[in-house]
């Protein structure tokens, strides 16, 4: 769907990016600026539903927030898998074919 939308910006088929926050565009900081630039480059602004019309700022502490939230939960779904493994149980789902 990403790539879809950033050919569709630039073909100029709209003006405006409305998404309900900006971790659902990104929730690495690297790849959210990196959108913001390419899409504001091309005049197209990014408004969330609930903080408004992103600018710098709001992309550089919504990035942060995500990163942090997403490497948190990487660590604690291993923390919860070591602990399966510890128990002797299967940490996988059940295997296909």
């Amino acid at each position: 769907g990403l790539t879809t939308l950033m050919e569709a910006a630039r073909q100029n088929t709209f003006d405006t990016v409305v998404v309900e926050a900006l971790d659902r565009l990104s929730r690495d900081m690297a790849d959210l600026a990196g959108l913001y630039k390419r899409l504001s480059f091309l005049g197209i602004e990014i408004q969330a539903v609930h903080d408004g019309t992103a600018d710098a700022i709001l992309i550089g502490i919504r990035g942060l927030v995500g990163q942090m939230q997403r490497e948190d939960g990487a660590k604690k779904v291993r923390r919860g898998m070591a602990g399966v493994i510890r128990d002797g149980r299967h940490a996988g789902g059940r295997a296909y074919g």
